[in-house]
């Protein structure tokens, strides 16, 4: 029975917004379905099955590729989505996250939905946008327009819509706030080249989107060079596929970053183009296509863009190509009135180490030109939309209620190989503290039911960073590294384990 204050009842309490909030996320993040067999082709539940995929007998994500009748539909405006082979299946949920080469693991998106649905006066604020990611990402902006327009009208009708709306300060209908991780931004992004579409919208919260691309799309679109070649054999058949999928162009690096012989100067820095993409043996259309892309949304401003970038990972800014191969580089390069920053003893250009990234999407791509409301975040590219921090702060942007970033010194990243033949150690390699009693390792069997944390490596001073190891048998791990004091959320990242040959 609620407390008197003077004879009257204490008066309500309300914590929670009235607005739609969209959650868009990020390629690999929704699961896939084929039409016909019912069959899920993307986002098991079970660790083992990822294992399965990608081992030499496995199929991997041979039923994800696009057929030349399906591109041929895509170029020409037939393809419909309603009749596609392949269909969404709503977003990533449950314990075990996604898993591909080179990009890695992407963590459910569980925690942050049921945080936001929370945070909204009544589940029917909150629309989970699952989409084929496969696609040009242009199209899934047409889709995402279309589902934020009818539910919003669905929305505005609801008798809680209009509790919040009575509640509200403004009194104003419901607006829409998008919260959007990685390609999922670039999808939020094409909303403003559709007429109308950001009208309602009164902010985008991003986390980790390559806003500028991401050397690591280049290297899905190649073998790679790392030994053995058991270990290349996955990045193989991610490359088959990749190949045909126009929304792994859109994420090809778009800043300067490839760095190429010059007859004049002895080295240069440029852009990517189409003709480099040919180069490594992918399509010089879908390049095309993805460019002209870029270009038609490049310069869309966002309704308040708050911007979460992944910081102090080993990521790749910069690459070489050399006989076909990516070769990234953890370092970038800045630029002047006269072309790269050189050094005035050598004449070639300077290297940049700042920053670095979240592992997968560098901090400068991920920061969009103009826009200055950005939270760093030391996390892995696909654990942003999981960790506590991230999903604390965007609640307090969602209910308008903004935090300020946490300030002092403790920031770690960490770097593991995305695939492991069994009975090679698996290295956990910790940058940003060097004092091994600091910190702790700790990795998970994800094809363990009981779900509970397994050993814990002990690291040790190996150069400039600190070096744990363990070997472990085939199967599926989460890989994490934290601060023993401090309180920050651990750094995880999702590693392979393959049967030896």
């Amino acid at each position: 029975m609620p407390s008197m204050m003077g004879g009257l009842p204490e008066p309500m309490t309300y914590g929670a917004t009235h607005d739609l909030i969209v959650v868009v996320p990020g390629i690999m993040g929704s699961a896939l379905k084929d039409r016909d067999s019912g069959r899920l082709v993307w986002g098991f539940a079970e660790a083992k099955w990822w294992v399965d995929a990608w081992n030499p007998m496995g199929q991997g994500l041979t039923p994800l590729a696009l057929t030349d009748a399906e591109l041929e539909a895509l170029h020409g405006g037939g393809y419909e989505p309603s009749t596609a082979r392949i269909k969404p299946a709503g977003l990533l949920h449950g314990p075990i996250p996604a898993f591909a080469p080179i990009l890695g693991g992407i963590e459910p998106y569980t925690r942050l939905v049921k945080e936001l649905k929370k945070a909204v006066i009544h589940e029917a604020a909150a629309l989970e946008f699952a989409y084929d990611w496969r696609l040009p990402t242009a199209f899934n902006s047409q889709l995402l327009d279309v589902a934020i327009r009818c539910r919003l009208k669905e929305w505005r009708k609801h008798e809680k819509h209009a509790e919040g709306r009575r509640l509200h300060p403004e009194q104003r209908d419901a607006q829409v706030v998008i919260v959007a991780h990685s390609m999922g931004g670039l999808v939020a992004q094409g909303l403003g080249t559709i007429t109308g579409a950001l009208d309602n919208v009164r902010q985008v919260i991003t986390l980790g989107t390559p806003f500028y691309g991401a050397v690591a799309a280049l290297s899905m679109l190649e073998t790679g060079e790392a030994p053995p070649v058991s270990t290349i054999l996955p990045r193989t058949r991610l490359r088959d596929v990749a190949r045909t999928m126009p929304g792994v162009y859109d994420l090809l690096p778009r800043l300067r970053c490839l760095l190429v012989p010059s007859d004049e100067v002895g080295e240069d820095v440029i852009a990517v183009t189409p003709g480099h993409v040919a180069a490594i043996g992918a399509s010089r259309d879908l390049a095309q296509a993805a460019a002209d892309r870029f270009q038609a949304r490049k310069d869309v401003r966002l309704p308040q863009l708050q911007a979460h970038v992944g910081t102090h990972q080993p990521t790749a800014q910069s690459a070489r190509i050399e006989h076909g191969h990516v070769i990234g580089q953890p370092h970038y390069y800045k630029f002047g009135a006269d072309g790269v920053i050189r050094d005035d003893r050598i004449g070639q250009p300077v290297r940049f180490t700042d920053g670095e990234g979240d592992g997968t999407v560098p901090w400068r791509s991920a920061r969009p030109l103009e826009h200055d409301r950005i939270s760093y975040r030391p996390q892995q590219h696909g654990a942003l939309a999981s960790s506590g921090e991230s999903i604390k702060a965007i609640v307090s942007h969602v209910k308008d209620e903004p935090v300020g970033d946490r300030l002092g010194r403790g920031d770690i990243g960490i770097e593991v190989p995305d695939v492991v033949l069994a009975g090679q150690p698996v290295e956990i390699r910790v940058t940003g503290e060097a004092d091994p009693a600091r910190v702790t390792c700790q990795i998970t069997d994800l094809g363990d039911p009981t779900g509970r944390a397994g050993r814990q490596p002990k690291a040790s001073r190996r150069g400039e960073d600190l070096v744990a190891e363990a070997f472990l048998g085939p199967g599926l791990y989460r890989v994490a590294a934290k601060l023993k004091a401090g309180g920050r959320d651990a750094v995880s990242q999702v590693v392979l384990v393959m049967e030896s040959e």
